[in-house]
């Protein structure tokens, strides 16, 4: 007798109230699943045409380094210019952040005068990467690409993100560096100096600066490469790689239930469906509700406002008890008196 069961609890966001800030919600299930072994995410379909700038990703931040006069050490500040909500191609997304960074009157907490870095930010039509002209005029300073956030707008635009600052310890650790350096006419010409630590970076000399930054590769703005489908309560049996050093990534366990990869054109419709599904464990667990979020390729959860509606369809296992009749008992009860006596 098989007692393998499959039942299937249809999501469609269409049908709920649309009032919550992050794709995170929770499913009832009234009539409950029993003795549920396992589950997988049997299909999904959503149209390829969400945001992709929202979250971190709005966040365009840098880092200025400014020696105020001959004699001071060098001082740094972290800037932050937040971006719209939408879908944006390159060509006009570096226009936007164009505009944010000019925008925003990044000037040190002590520093007088009007003049400002200006920024020249261009997209290469032929090659397809990204460049970044800080120039200070005649204020000493530096510049350098920072990020609080792993998923950010540089990244995404094709810079490294190994080059990107993500700390103010490593900011600390430039300032002293900075202070040991008393001729910057050839920074930007390649030499750094010996200093690793200023090699490793996006960082230029910004003083009457005529070297850009351009971006290690082409940039992937324009489409996601995948998203992660995850849930607290059913999932359970992923692992994920996460950086630990240079050389090494380590793979922690994750509440992901499927990573759909997005493999269609902007526009047109995501559709996911498997024979061989990424199955879940729930260990013979009875479910009257559930959790469901809606993850980019980092891990981040979308805000709902980012995201078209979505059908998904999740399939789960039941393990049917098996159910013996009178008369099965009496005569197992018979057999077993006879082995007795």
């Amino acid at each position: 007798m098989d007692r393998h069961h499959y039942k299937y609890v249809v999501i469609d966001s269409s049908k709920h109230i649309n009032q919550s800030v992050k794709a995170d919600f929770t499913v009832q299930v009234p009539h409950g699943l029993n003795n549920c072994s396992r589950v997988c995410v049997k299909s999904f379909t959503m149209p390829n045409n969400f945001h992709n700038v929202y979250g971190n990703i709005k966040e365009v931040q840098w880092v200025e380094f400014w020696k105020p006069s001959a004699t001071s050490n060098w001082k740094a500040q972290v800037f932050t210019a937040t971006l719209n909500d939408g879908y944006f191609l390159t060509a006009d997304l570096v226009s936007e952040i164009q505009t944010a960074m000019t925008n925003l009157q990044n000037k040190f907490d002590t520093e007088t005068g009007d003049t400002l870095t200006a920024f020249a930010i261009s997209h290469e039509t032929t090659t397809l990467h990204n460049t970044i002209l800080p120039n200070s005029a005649g204020k000493q300073k530096m510049f350098a690409l920072y990020s609080d956030y792993e998923n950010n707008v540089w990244r995404n635009l094709g810079f490294s993100n190994n080059k990107i600052i993500h700390t103010n310890e490593v900011i600390t650790d430039i300032l002293p560096v900075l202070n040991g350096i008393t001729d910057f006419t050839s920074f930007n010409d390649g030499i750094r100096h010996n200093q690793n630590i200023l090699r490793k970076y996006h960082i230029v000399y910004a003083q009457n600066n005529t070297s850009p930054i351009r971006s290690d590769l082409v940039g992937h703005n324009e489409n996601h490469p995948a998203i992660y489908i995850a849930s607290k309560k059913l999932g359970h049996d992923f692992y994920r790689s996460h950086k630990i050093d240079d050389h090494t990534v380590m793979a922690n366990k994750e509440e992901y239930l499927a990573l759909i990869n997005i493999d269609v054109p902007k526009f047109s419709h995501i559709q996911y469906s498997t024979d061989t599904p990424m199955w879940s464990s729930l260990e013979n667990k009875s479910i009257s509700s559930f959790d469901i979020q809606i993850l980019d390729y980092t891990g981040q959860i979308f805000p709902r406002g980012s995201l078209a509606d979505f059908i998904m369809v999740l399939q789960f296992e039941e393990i049917k008890e098996i159910e013996f009749s009178k008369e099965e008992k009496m005569a197992y009860l018979d057999y077993a008196y006879k082995l007795a006596h």
